[in-house]
């Protein structure tokens, strides 16, 4: 019997990651598109109204959080009619790769997100830095960033021993996005100070003159 071509209603949990994939295409392609961004990375636009959100999500995270194993977005495709774009990671990278940077100069050169009359950025983690950086391509959108990382240079947060594995990205700190829009919200845990310190920096980052911008 033939499977069931899936929907943006279809339960994608417990399938293997290939079947996942192809789910995710299938239900992309519908109206819109996907796109392979090298080997951890990929790229799900669907398309409704002039409200366009952006999430960056990672593949296990969308399996922990939502019991359809869905991209975040969906419930606003589903529930606001909103257009939604998808970057998706395997791991916590930080979406740290050329392919992912090349996308987003394609996206800019063929004036992408000039069609939305309102843009929207979302990250958590890792994806909040994510979300806050790549926001420069859309100068003017908002950025939900949750418990972001602002930088990961030991020379700024030597008080911070996580991701110390992720050191040699070179992650810098947010100023180039921060220049650029013109509303942000960090949702921060008091009692969680690496959160908190990360947040703060950036905002100092994004306050700095132009010549002193942190390595």
């Amino acid at each position: 019997m033939p499977r069931e071509t899936p929907t943006i209603e279809s339960s994608l949990a417990d399938m293997p990651k290939r079947d996942w994939l192809r789910a995710i295409e299938a239900v992309a392609e519908e109206d819109g598109y996907f796109q392979s961004l090298g080997k951890r990375h990929f790229s799900a636009f669907i398309e409704r109204e002039t409200t366009l959100l952006v999430t960056f999500e990672t593949y296990q995270g969308m399996h922990a959080l939502s019991d359809k194993a869905q991209p975040l977005g969906w419930d606003m495709v589903r529930n606001h009619d909103w257009s939604h774009l998808c970057l998706a990671s395997d791991g916590d990278t930080w979406f740290r790769a050329e392919e992912v940077y090349a996308y987003f100069d394609r996206l800019i050169d063929d004036g992408f997100f000039d069609e939305f009359d309102q843009v929207l950025f979302y990250g958590a983690g890792p994806c909040a830095y994510a979300a806050a950086a790549y926001s420069v391509a859309s100068p003017g959108a908002a950025v939900v960033a949750i418990q972001p990382q602002a930088t990961l240079n030991p020379r700024i947060t030597d008080w911070d021993d996580r991701f110390t594995d992720m050191r040699i990205l070179g992650l810098c700190a947010l100023r180039p996005a921060r220049k650029t829009r013109r509303d942000a919200c960090r949702a921060l845990y008091p009692r969680q100070c690496h959160q908190t310190a990360h947040a703060l920096h950036g905002r100092c980052a994004a306050n700095r003159p132009a010549g002193d911008r942190p390595a």
